[in-house]
């Protein structure tokens, strides 16, 4: 075992990593001829009414903290967080996703 592991540690020294020129995830996957109208993500929509947008719940921004970004994509960034009282008051603090 120990043999082993040694071996595979040496052979990691000369490891080389070719890169290739930047490709779009789609084209990686095979996917950008399906990315499009067709694509529900992408799908055309009318525009909210003003009423729309009201009716809409809201959080107080004070009540929540964000600490880390987990990730980011074509459709914005997801953080981690915290909210207080999200839950209704007296509900404490909570972890929450945030887009």
């Amino acid at each position: 075992w120990h043999r082993s592991l040694k071996s595979h540690k040496a052979s990691k020294k000369g490891l080389s990593v070719l890169n290739d020129n930047d490709k779009e995830l789609a084209e990686l996957r095979g996917l950008a001829a399906g990315v499009g109208l067709a694509n529900a993500c992408y799908a055309v929509q009318t525009v909210p009414t003003q009423e729309e947008i009201e009716n809409l719940p809201a959080f107080p921004r004070e009540k929540l903290s964000l600490r880390l970004l987990l990730g980011s994509g074509a459709f914005g960034e997801v953080y981690e967080g915290t909210a207080i009282d999200i839950l209704g008051v007296g509900s404490g603090e909570i972890k929450v996703a945030v887009k």
